[in-house]
C-alpha cells in the first residue's frame, strides 16, 4: 500500500455503502509520537508524503482519531460516546470524514475530552512535514457530504487553534 500512517484510529470505515452503525463506545486513544522528519524524502507541504508520484497527506502518525470515514456511502451513525481521545503532539479528531464520503449521517453523537497537548506559540509553524496540532471533535474534508441529527453534541474540544472545522459548525448549528 502506499498511503501514509494515519496514527490511531478507534474504528476505520473503508470503501462501504449502506451501513448503520448503533451503540458505540470509543475511548482512551492516547498517541504518545514524535513529529516526523524528513529523512525519507522532501517535502512541499504537510499534505505531501515524500514519496515521488504519490499525492497524499504528509506525516500523520502522531494523530489520534476514534472514527475515519472515508470512501463510503450511505453510512448511518447512531448513539456513538466517544471520550478520551489525545494527541501527544499532532491532530487528536473526534469522528474525521475524509475523501469520497457521501450521505454520512451523524445523530445521538457524544464526543468529550478531545485534545492534543503540543503547545505551539501563535505565528509559528512546525517544521515540514507536521503541521500545528489541533483537536476537534468533528471534521468533512471538502470533497464529502455529512449531516448531523439534533442531538449531536460536542463537549470539551481542547485545541490552541481553532477547534473545530467551519463546514461542520455551520451543519451543527442548522439542526
Amino acid at each position: 500500500m502506499h498511503h501514509t500512517n494515519k496514527g490511531i484510529i478507534g474504528l476505520f470505515i473503508q470503501f462501504t455503502d449502506d451501513v448503520e452503525i448503533v451503540d458505540v463506545d470509543i475511548t482512551q486513544l492516547h498517541i504518545f509520537s514524535d513529529l516526523g522528519s524528513s529523512l525519507c524524502g522532501e517535502y512541499d507541504g504537510p499534505g505531501d508524503p515524500g514519496v515521488i508520484g504519490f499525492a497524499g497527506e504528509g506525516f500523520m502518525g502522531n494523530d489520534a482519531r476514534a472514527v475515519l470515514i472515508t470512501d463510503a456511502e450511505n453510512l448511518d451513525m447512531q448513539a456513538l460516546n466517544i471520550k478520551q481521545i489525545f494527541s501527544e503532539s499532532g491532530k487528536a479528531i473526534g469522528i474525521d470524514v475524509l475523501d469520497e464520503a457521501t450521505n454520512i449521517v451523524l445523530s445521538d453523537i457524544n464526543i468529550c475530552e478531545v485534545a492534543s497537548f503540543l503547545d505551539v506559540p501563535d505565528g509559528v509553524d512546525l517544521p515540514l512535514p507536521n503541521e500545528n496540532p489541533s483537536a476537534c471533535g468533528v471534521t468533512v474534508s471538502d470533497t464529502s457530504t455529512a449531516k448531523c441529527g439534533c442531538e449531536v453534541v460536542t463537549v470539551g474540544a481542547l485545541s490552541a487553534e481553532e477547534p473545530c472545522d467551519a463546514e461542520f459548525a455551520t451543519l451543527v448549528d442548522e439542526c
